[in-house]
């Protein structure tokens, strides 16, 4: 009878060693082949306006991301690859703002000669468009890294990833415009104008404060380009016509996007999953190939981050 129970006794033991640690290990095995893999993508080498990232107690340096990681030291990888990808996607942020800002004081420009500010307007509009959706490729892609960090970001209050403020610049449309320009009535463009001039400063302000005060601080090699130097380099086409089209800044804030796309998404590794109709890392072969590693659907994580972050931080 001793012996009976004792035998289950040690079926027990086995179970919570296998359910309990061994699950744990396959899922930091896989998190740090994956991160190891995504890190490999040459874009990461070209990380040239962040130096270093401070958050909390810890210094993460671009070394952090370059060596190969095990299960025990994926997480720091994680981290140091999230915090570096959302300092240069703040600093890249800072720099078209700064554009928009500069773009929207030449159109009221316009306004104020008592020209027509319609299609500078409307440009500026379809700008401010593309940056939401350019919001949209930062937040998923900063969600992907974390979702391979090994403590859920739901343990936190901080904002770790500016989902709060990605989630906010993705809706600034809304915030800046309830009626569309009118080409009969430049009222209409003057309110957008005024509404942009208000909103995009503060917007500077705000990701200011979310990496340079704790516990997050970015360090930069190069200071993020201001406003004035925008007045300096850019030209404006004035025809003398009715309307003005400013083609050398508007050709300029396209090239940024188009830039921050390639550079820091597509050559980065991330890719849009169309089984979760988000962007996600690639898992690499060594995973598929490994059944025990194989990886479920990432869905309801994912999912889930979003959902708790709408309830600890009050986006």
């Amino acid at each position: 009878m001793f012996s009976i129970k004792l035998h289950e006794f040690c079926v027990l033991l086995l179970y919570v060693i296998v359910v309990f640690v061994g699950a744990p290990n396959v899922s930091t095995q896989r998190n740090a082949a994956i991160i190891n893999s995504i890190c490999e993508n040459d874009g990461w080498q070209h990380f040239t306006d962040v130096e270093s990232v401070k958050y909390d107690k810890q210094t993460f340096e671009f070394s952090h991301i370059t060596i190969n990681s095990d299960r025990f030291s994926s997480n720091k990888k994680v981290q140091a690859a999230a915090l570096f990808l959302l300092c240069t996607y703040a600093n890249d942020l800072k720099k078209i703002f700064s554009m928009v800002i500069y773009y929207c004081h030449e159109c009221q420009g316009v306004f104020i000669q008592e020209k027509d500010p319609y299609e500078c307007t409307s440009d500026l509009l379809k700008i401010i468009k593309k940056i939401t959706l350019l919001a949209t490729v930062m937040k998923e892609s900063l969600i992907s890294l974390d979702a391979l960090y090994g403590t859920p970001l739901k343990s936190t209050l901080d904002d770790y990833i500016l989902y709060c403020y990605l989630s906010s610049l993705q809706k600034v449309e809304n915030t800046i415009f309830r009626e569309a320009p009118s080409e009969n009535n430049p009222n209409t463009c003057n309110q957008i104008l005024e509404n942009i001039k208000f909103i995009f400063p503060n917007m500077i302000e705000d990701i200011n404060r979310e990496i340079q005060v704790k516990p997050k601080i970015c360090h930069f090699k190069i200071p993020s380009a201001k406003t004035e130097d925008y007045k300096k380099v850019y030209t404006i086409k004035n025809n003398q016509k009715k309307n003005f089209n400013f083609e050398n800044l508007k050709k300029k804030l396209d090239n940024e996007i188009k830039k921050i796309v390639i550079e820091k998404y597509y050559k980065l590794g991330f890719y849009f999953n169309p089984e979760i109709q988000m962007i996600d890392v690639p898992i690499p072969q060594e995973v598929l190939d490994n059944n025990q590693m194989k990886p479920p659907t990432t869905t309801p994580y994912l999912v889930e981050i979003g959902n708790c972050h709408i309830r600890n931080i009050y986006c």
